[in-house]
């Protein structure tokens, strides 16, 4: 089997069906299932994450193999040709699937459960730090402040630009009256951005 160091971490579905020395439908079963991780397209396998995954989720496979092979025992052994009183050979009819043990079952469907909600939680944790996801309660806190201060900056200008204004009848003096606070209330504003996001200032 290829070692991963040789693969990288994300390779076709093909190549990692050469990986795992199996078939490519196999591995089509396995992401319907749900059962190795794909990139955002869904055409690329994270080798990997899809690898712990398979690791994590073996045993639910092999409950269900066991099963499998169970059932396929009885049905064999009901088959068998036996004597009749006449002689005459007779088949009894196959017994219904052997059904699983419920306990067994419940573990291993709360284990594979577990196993996926973890997956997904470290995807989302991976996109957030790669800024794929976003904060909501953050974003929302943050248009809160901004907001506040924006109608806490008009508030306050009113009182202190109408008695100036009003003293003032030169249309040209009055517009720089009024771009000189809006300035300051934009410096304000693109402070306090800074101070909500940090990296801001690095990505402009």
């Amino acid at each position: 089997m290829a070692t991963l160091a040789a693969a990288g971490n994300e390779v076709s579905r093909a190549e990692f069906a050469r990986m795992r020395e199996v078939n490519r439908a196999y591995i089509t079963k396995l992401a319907k299932a749900g059962r190795i991780v794909l990139t955002d397209d869904g055409k690329r396998v994270k080798v990997q994450e899809s690898v712990a995954l398979l690791e994590s989720t073996k045993a639910v496979d092999r409950e269900g193999l066991r099963q499998h092979h169970a059932a396929q025992r009885i049905e064999r052994a009901a088959t068998v040709p036996m004597a009749g009183e006449s002689g005459a050979l007779v088949t009894t009819p196959p017994p219904s699937a052997v059904p699983p043990d419920p306990v067994s079952s419940s573990f291993n469907q709360a284990r594979a459960d577990k196993e996926q909600e973890l997956a997904k939680l470290a995807k989302m944790k991976r996109q957030q730090e790669e800024g794929a996801l976003t904060d909501k309660a953050g974003v929302i806190r943050a248009a809160q402040a901004l907001g506040s201060l924006l109608a806490n900056g008009l508030h306050t200008m009113r009182p202190r630009v109408v008695p100036l204004m009003a003293a003032e009848s030169d249309p040209l003096v009055l517009d720089e009256m009024l771009r000189r606070e809006f300035e300051i209330l934009q410096t304000q504003i693109a402070a306090e951005m800074l101070r909500l996001f940090p990296g801001s200032a690095g990505d402009a």
